[in-house]
């Protein structure tokens, strides 16, 4: 198959997503599961770099907000996920954009 041929596919479609909550349900795994196997993963990560400051758990609460949509997952929780899930690096994505924080009282 020449370049040439590649030019008049039809333009590349967002895949279909699956919500985390429903990865969770399918595997057969519970709050309680899926956050002491990401908290397994944060824990070697953050002994594997002391230098950096890492999370080192993911709370069953968390999870549950993640999968709700009422908190958004950091990458480092993301790589948690795929650990806990036994998906490939890159798996889980998103598009959630952490706020800025405002610090009260510091002087400019």
């Amino acid at each position: 198959m020449s370049h040439r041929d590649y030019d008049n596919q039809r333009q590349r479609r967002i895949p279909p997503h699956a919500p985390i909550r429903a990865i969770r349900l399918v595997s057969g795994m519970t709050l309680a599961d899926v956050a002491s196997r990401a908290t397994v993963y944060l824990k070697e990560r953050a002994a594997s770099d002391p230098e950096r400051k890492r999370s080192t758990s993911l709370s069953e609460g968390a999870l549950s907000a993640i999968e709700l949509g009422i908190r958004g997952p950091s990458v480092e929780t993301l790589e948690a996920l795929e650990h806990a899930y036994g998906l490939p690096g890159g798996t889980l994505t998103t598009t959630y954009t952490p706020r800025v924080r405002e610090i009260v009282g510091a002087r400019s």
